[in-house]
């Protein structure tokens, strides 16, 4: 999990992390990414994390339910087929200083089905989530 304040407003965060068919563009560490259906507040998405040499790319397919309000946005996702034995997280997208920043989560919980070495692991939680941070206040900041 990590938290974040991101100096854009809550509706320009949400236009990055609720379009799964453009993460590619916008996060890093996403080789592929596709939109496959929406439907009412259920939107379903491939995504393909690339993985450093000696680990293959990971692919899922998940379906998360999006939510708005005017108390803040959430895009909670659950693991369909791909990769991982589970694929479970969220984004949560709540107004800060008045709506003028947001405060940013990310929860995460994967199992990959191949072993991932420790320091690879370790490189995602150190380096890997930081940097996701970073490029999401770029990309809000653009919206």
């Amino acid at each position: 999990m990590v938290r974040a304040i991101v100096e854009s407003p809550p509706a320009s965060v949400w236009k990055v992390v609720s379009d799964c068919a453009h993460y590619k563009d916008r996060l890093p560490h996403v080789a592929a990414s596709a939109e496959l259906s929406r439907v009412g507040h259920t939107v379903t998405c491939q995504v393909t994390i690339a993985m450093p040499f000696p680990v293959s790319n990971l692919t899922a397919v998940t379906e998360a339910i999006h939510e708005e309000g005017p108390g803040g946005m959430s895009r909670t996702w659950k693991l369909v087929s791909g990769d991982y034995d589970f694929n479970n997280g969220s984004w949560t997208v709540v107004p800060y200083r008045g709506g003028a920043a947001s405060l940013v989560t990310y929860r995460l919980h994967v199992k990959p089905k191949t072993a991932v070495p420790a320091f690879i692991r370790n490189a995602a939680q150190e380096k890997a989530l930081p940097d996701l941070i970073a490029r999401l206040r770029v990309e809000a900041a653009r919206m």
